[in-house]
Parts: C-alpha cells; structure tokens; sequence
C-alpha cells in the first residue's frame, strides 16, 4: 500500500474518533446543564454546593476541553474513552472563592 492510502487511512480512523468526540461532547452538554440546575437549586436550599458535584463538575468541564481540542485538531491526545478520564485537581477551590455579586 502505498504511503497516501495509508495516510487516507489514519485520516479516516482520526475522522471516526473525532465523531465519537462530537458525540460525548454533547452528552457531556446535556450533563452539564444538569450539574448546573442541581447545583444551583441545592444552593438555593441549603446555602452550599455539593462538592464532589462541583469536583466531578471540574473533571467533566476538562473533558469536555479535551473532547473539543481533539475534534478541532488542536491536539494528538485522545480524550476519553481512548484514553483515561481527567484526574481530579489538585488544588481545591473553598466556597468562599465563589462570588455570587
């Protein structure tokens, strides 16, 4: 086979990938609206976030990034399920960082 086919090839395998990115981005959309009312609504009633919602909310907001880096081919790193889900962060954000003004 020659070199172009092949190149045709790992274009088209990329291009597969790419719309399994397009397709978590939107579920990983849809989720987020959802995070987003909970969040919300329970600060509403109690006066505080839930926190491992607002953790998962930072992984899946990184994913969501990593989702849209490689379908824009801003990056050779395949996102999740091609590769692991984003860590947790390191560095923790207290409630009182949040401004609500």
């Amino acid at each position: 086979m020659n070199n172009t086919a092949h190149d045709r090839i790992a274009i088209g395998k990329r291009f597969l990938r790419t719309i399994v990115c397009i397709i978590a981005f939107e579920l990983v959309r849809i989720l987020a609206y959802a995070i987003i009312f909970v969040q919300y609504l329970f600060l509403l009633i109690t006066g505080n976030h839930l926190a491992p919602l607002r953790e998962f909310a930072d992984r899946l907001s990184k994913y969501a990034f990593s989702l849209l880096k490689y379908a824009t081919l801003n990056s050779n790193v395949r996102p999740f399920p091609f590769s692991d889900f984003p860590a947790e962060s390191k560095q923790k954000q207290s409630s009182s960082d949040i401004d609500f003004s």
